[in-house]
């Protein structure tokens, strides 16, 4: 299978004959016009449920990879992804001036372009765990010896580790977070799973906190199976967010800490800390989930021990939730825009940016 880029300026598949060529051309028959017909309409349903092909100031990268892996397409663009002259060399200009979509799937484009408007880069949960897959055992992690970990939020709505933790030991991810992905846990559940690690084996983390979009485009809501109306997510960060402009307006000081409600006090008081760069943001929401990712990553890396003789890999990012009517647990078809990839090797090495790694790997 080889690719080639089209008169628009995307790449597509060349699908090679499986027999061989004819001495004498045939007309081919109405049978084998509407197969092949069928064929290219499965094709191009295939790509439609499983890839999110975002735009972004009317650039946009396309990322082809195997059919095996389960997509076809990874879009997007970053300040990261800009700076590796290999991505820029596949980059092509498309739609200059408008906001296009390719492969939408399930979510609507009012809210796959809002997507993109706010986590401009993100990718389908499919295009995460394949790209993952890759860049992972390309560093020689072995999926029969790695043990993954989590730190997200408890919200059920966060199935995107589900087919990693397939892919990787086929057991159950080790919750080292709390409410909005923070690592409550600390050195002492990062030690509790370290220990776990199998002989020989390695750690793979995920990192997120999370946000919805309904698919009018609207951030910070979604609909879940059961109820009538849309409810918030992250419901930790948009309480926290709530309280602490309350308490700025009305010039209270925060309240003393609450063992009953501890960890909604922590998020309260990591947004408190940036209360300016959230209130004078465009969507305050979209920069508060911005400001806990950055505090789940100080956190997690304080907790991991130089000196831990076990491989370590971080992925870290934004989950991105839609309406769960439709994206069931296992389907692949919520969103994730990655902000890190991290590798330490071994004891005494520190942690080592791979983020052009995962990147450029799919363009292979």
């Amino acid at each position: 299978m080889t690719t080639s880029p089209s008169s628009s300026g995307d790449y597509y598949v060349e699908i090679p004959p499986t027999g061989a060529a004819s001495s004498r051309p045939r007309r081919p028959s109405a049978l084998s016009r509407t197969t092949a017909s069928l064929l290219a309409l499965l094709v191009v349903g295939a790509l439609a449920l499983v890839c999110l092909r975002p735009q972004h100031n009317g650039e946009a990268t396309n990322m082809l990879t195997a059919f095996g892996d389960g997509l076809i397409f990874l879009g997007g663009s970053s300040k990261r992804s800009r700076a590796s002259s290999q991505v820029a060399t596949k980059r092509k200009q498309n739609n200059a001036g408008g906001t296009a979509m390719f492969g939408a799937g399930k979510t609507p484009l009012v809210c796959s372009s809002a997507i993109e408007k706010h986590f401009p880069g993100s990718i389908t949960g499919l295009c995460l765990d394949a790209s993952l897959f890759k860049v992972m055992t390309m560093f020689g992690f072995d999926p029969t010896t790695t043990l993954v970990g989590t730190s997200t939020c408890p919200d059920e709505i966060n199935r995107l580790t589900d087919r990693l933790c397939e892919r990787w030991g086929n057991v159950d991810a080790f919750p080292l977070s709390g409410l909005a992905g923070v690592p409550f846990t600390g050195k002492t559940g990062f030690g509790a799973f370290g220990s776990h690690a199998p002989d020989n084996g390695a750690l793979i983390i995920m990192f997120a906190p999370h946000i919805g979009f309904l698919e009018s485009g609207t951030v910070g809501k979604l609909r879940r199976p059961g109820l009538s109306k849309p409810s918030g997510a992250c419901g930790s960060i948009i309480g926290a967010w709530g309280a602490v402009k309350k308490r700025v307006e009305e010039g209270t000081d925060r309240p003393p800490l609450n063992h009953n409600d501890y960890q909604q006090g922590e998020v309260e008081k990591i947004l408190e800390n940036r209360y300016e760069e959230i209130a004078n943001s465009p969507e305050p929401l979209v920069k508060a989930t911005e400001v806990v990712y950055d505090e789940i990553k100080k956190r997690l890396l304080k907790m991991i021990p130089s000196d831990f003789p076990k491989p370590i890999g971080l992925i870290g990012g934004i989950q991105i939730n839609t309406n769960r009517d439709t994206h069931r647990k296992g389907d692949g078809q919520d969103y994730f825009q990655p902000k890190d990839v991290l590798f330490k090797a071994g004891p005494g090495q520190g942690f080592v940016d791979r983020f052009n790694d995962f990147r450029n790997i799919i363009l292979e």
